[in-house]
């Protein structure tokens, strides 16, 4: 299955897309079935043909696909119900067993998926916030970005955000998705033990597209910073490394 193909890995994959969606398709196999998600056109192609000289039966998602998806999924955001679709899509083509509609849907409407866009409960870090609602997504390219700032927008009230990065993400692209969305950025190191982008840097990029943007030491620094903003939430957010960390320091690790 080909997920939306996207700007990720810039430093290793570059930022040309359609070399990004001739790498994606490597995973295509000869004679084997494939399902992609609805894609830009260029990628689109370069999937079609890769599928075609090997081979492979290839079923893109349609919006026919997301209209048979219940309108309430249990995962918050318009996205939810694509990503929902895509699943489907999957399940229906791909296995080898036939697996009945509805309990496809009683899938999404019952789906657990840490960290993303999850409401953190009571714990250690959500204390940390004086009262807002703190928010955990780890989607870190400018795609999943778009999503969450969409969701964002539909709350309504004021967002303020606490990220870190991995250094080889594009930071450009995932601050430029917030614009309008978010009010202001606290950086922070990611999780110890990986390629975590300068929290300064991060910082100076973010300002480029937000009204406020402040680097800060540790995650602990960084949420009293956002706290004092007043704001209605707190986003958490730019890597799956800090989700894992802020799952794991809240005391709400998935079991």
């Amino acid at each position: 299955m080909i997920t939306p193909v996207d700007f990720d890995h810039k430093q290793f994959l570059g930022s040309d897309l359609a070399k990004i969606a001739g790498e994606k398709a490597g995973i295509i196999k000869p004679g084997r079935p494939v399902v992609s998600a609805i894609q830009a056109r260029v990628c689109g192609d370069v999937i079609r043909d890769k599928a075609d000289s090997v081979g492979a039966p290839l079923t893109m998602l349609r919006m026919e696909d997301i209209e048979k998806v219940p309108e309430q999924v249990a995962l918050p955001g318009t996205h939810q119900r694509y990503n929902a679709a895509l699943a489907g899509l999957a399940m229906r083509t791909l296995s080898e067993v036939t697996i009945d509609e509805k309990a496809i849907w009683t899938g999404a409407e019952t789906a657990i998926w840490p960290a993303r866009m999850q409401k953190l409960a009571e714990g250690p870090v959500t204390a940390l916030s004086e009262g807002a609602e703190v928010w955990l997504d780890g989607g870190h390219n400018p795609h999943a970005a778009t999503a969450i700032a969409e969701l964002l927008r539909e709350m309504g009230g004021r967002t303020v955000m606490v990220a870190a990065m991995i250094a080889s993400k594009d930071h450009g692209g995932f601050f430029h998705a917030f614009k309008g969305a978010v009010d202001a950025v606290y950086t922070i190191p990611n999780a110890p033990g990986h390629a975590g982008a300068d929290p300064k840097e991060l910082a100076e990029t973010a300002r480029a597209y937000l009204p406020a943007a402040s680097a800060h030491d540790s995650l602990e620094a960084a949420m009293r910073a956002a706290s004092e903003q007043n704001p209605d939430r707190i986003l958490i957010g730019g890597s799956l490394y800090l989700a894992g960390d802020v799952l794991e320091k809240n005391l709400q690790l998935p079991q």
